[in-house]
């Protein structure tokens, strides 16, 4: 029995040292940081990134193609299928799920604009980097105005998301 006492102390003893040490004391006020982003192209905990432009201006008429860069981190092998949509409303900046954006979200193409990416399909392998060319076309007769488009990820084995493209016409 005093020997299970001595043990049972010495345990209590143990936990009262270690989280002593591990919280704040009053002489060592917590110190409150924000979290810094890690640096573009670094990727988390190497996870996929992708990367691309969020905004493009254009006048009724043009054609502009923006640089999508996908790096598949430790992720892969796997297919990956990019589509491009219109949405009713801007999105956070970067989206990430497997359940995609609600269809009652999505908007239909006006008359006038088109976006496409090429290629919209392939095969990654881990640790490599991708690329693809995102191309936006108007017509002359497209309403000047905001036209926000996502650019959806899908993919086995790699992280799925997207994001947001807004595409101001002048």
């Amino acid at each position: 029995m005093h020997k299970t006492l001595i043990i049972a102390g010495t345990l209590l003893l143990t936990l009262l040292l270690v989280l002593g040490a591990c919280g704040p004391t009053a002489e060592t006020p917590p110190v409150e940081s924000t979290p810094t982003p890690p640096p573009p192209g670094s990727g988390i905990l190497g996870s996929s990134e992708t990367i691309f432009e969020d905004s493009v201006q254009l006048k009724a008429g043009e054609t502009k193609s923006l640089d999508v860069t996908l790096k598949t981190g430790k992720e892969g092998p796997g297919e990956v299928t990019y589509t491009i949509f219109r949405l009713k409303h801007r999105y956070p900046l970067v989206y990430s799920g497997d359940i995609g954006v609600p269809l009652e979200d999505r908007s239909p193409m006006p008359e006038g604009l088109e976006a496409s990416i090429e290629p919209s399909r392939f095969t990654v392998y881990p640790h490599n980097t991708y690329h693809a060319v995102v191309t936006i076309k108007t017509t002359p007769e497209l309403p000047t105005g905001e036209y926000v488009l996502f650019l959806d990820q899908r993919s086995e084995h790699v992280a799925c998301g997207g994001g947001c493209i807004t595409v101001t016409i002048e």
